[in-house]
């Protein structure tokens, strides 16, 4: 237990929510969602692009295969 809240909460995890294929980190989403407080930033990998969406969610896919093109969601980052 911390003796102070945390000023901000990072996920890092290896897939994001809606992975083209499972598994995917679906099942952590609804607890996240609970967390008191909310999650400051999400870091996800697995896809070899870049693309930031909203609520402060980035795929970084900065290793490993060549870099895929980029996404529709990239066009409209802020």
């Amino acid at each position: 237990m911390l003796a102070r809240p945390a000023l901000c909460t990072i996920i890092v995890a290896h897939e994001p929510p809606d992975a083209r294929e499972a598994p995917g980190t679906m099942p952590i989403e609804a607890q996240l969602a609970m967390r008191p407080g909310g999650v400051t930033m999400r870091l996800y990998g697995h896809y070899h692009e870049f693309s930031h969406r909203p609520a402060k969610l980035f795929i970084t896919g900065n290793a490993g295969a060549p870099l895929a093109s980029a996404t529709a969601s990239t066009a409209s980052s802020q």
